[in-house]
This record gives C-alpha cells, structure tokens and sequence, in this order.
C-alpha cells in the first residue's frame, strides 16, 4: 500500500480500514483451516487462537500460523514421521487455502446478471 500521496488522517483511516480487512481476512482463513484439517486429523479443543505474532502483521495480507504437532509430544511426534499422516495434514493444507481462495474469489466477483432477449 503506498499512502504518502494521502493526507496523514486519510491515511491512517485508510491503514486502519485495510488491517480491520486483512484481520477479518485472516479469521476466515484460519477457520477454513480449521474446518479442513479437523476433517483430517484430530485437533486441540480449542484450535484456532489468536496472538500478535510479528510474522503475521502484514496490513494488507491475510496469514494464519499452523501448527501441525508438537515433536515434545510422543504420539505426535509418531504421527509426524507416518506418511499417511503427513498426506492427511496436506489434504487439510491445501483444501482450505483452496476453499479460502474459491471464498474469495466469489466475494469479489460481480454478480451475474440474468439477461433476457
């Protein structure tokens, strides 16, 4: 985003606007993970968090942090080097960054129109 040509309140409106967007963004993005993966693996009771991580605050780019096991944890740490497993986790991986994407992309196409001739 490049605001030097706004003025400084304009600007920061539009900032503050932009990363009320990329957090709401990023809520969505984090629940289709959520979703996805949980229909692949079992997750925590409580999965989807929210913390201000340094590497997540972009204001203009949605992000979600995974954590996919914790090798301190033995039967995590199995799972973690099964095949199967890791295949699973990808499954989950990739079906939300999809639904995530297809989410999006509806949202910002325009409605078609029914036409009669």
């Amino acid at each position: 985003m490049n605001l030097s040509r706004q003025p400084r309140d304009v600007g920061n409106i539009l900032l503050d606007l932009t990363r009320r967007q990329t957090s709401n963004l990023s809520i969505a993005l984090a629940r289709k993970v959520v979703d996805q993966l949980g229909r692949q693996v079992v997750l925590l009771d409580r999965p989807q968090r929210t913390a201000d991580f340094a590497v997540l605050t972009a204001p203009d780019v949605p992000s979600a942090l995974v954590e996919l096991g914790c090798l301190s944890n033995p039967v995590e740490e199995r799972l973690l080097q099964q095949h199967t497993y890791q295949q699973r986790l990808a499954r989950g991986l990739v079906r939300s960054i999809e639904g995530y994407f297809a989410a999006d992309a509806a949202r910002l196409s325009p409605p078609l129109q029914n036409s009669r001739h």
